[in-house]
């Protein structure tokens, strides 16, 4: 028997918009028959991250380790941001900064999910 393998993907964001268009493009690139078999995403939108001092930003991580996500994006991060992320997961952290990131950051996360591995 085979499964999909288990993804949840964090995402966080400062922009609405850019994050739905990416949201949409996981889902249309991801090799799903149902809706379950999507990735699971938690997905935080918040427009004052960059403005964030660095215990702020210690603080919003600790909040954010609480979920059980095995792989995060941060999208449009700054460095202040990717820094403290890097420091609190112990995960894949893929930074999206521009449309060439965009890109093979959907190639890697939807085949992650498209894999299929033997049930145990």
């Amino acid at each position: 028997m085979l499964l999909n393998k288990q993804i949840t993907l964090g995402i966080i964001s400062s922009d609405l918009n850019l994050t739905t268009k990416f949201i949409e493009k996981i889902i249309n690139n991801t090799n799903a028959k149902r809706d379950q078999d999507h990735i699971k995403m938690d997905i935080i939108i918040n427009n004052n991250l960059s403005n964030k001092t660095e215990n702020e930003l210690d603080e919003f991580v600790k909040r954010y380790e609480t979920m059980n996500i095995t792989h995060l994006c941060l999208y449009y991060p700054n460095q202040k941001m990717l820094n403290t992320f890097s420091n609190h997961f112990e995960i894949p952290i893929y930074c999206i900064n521009n449309l060439k990131k965009e890109e093979e950051t959907i190639k890697t996360i939807t085949s992650l999910c498209n894999k299929k591995e033997e049930a145990i």
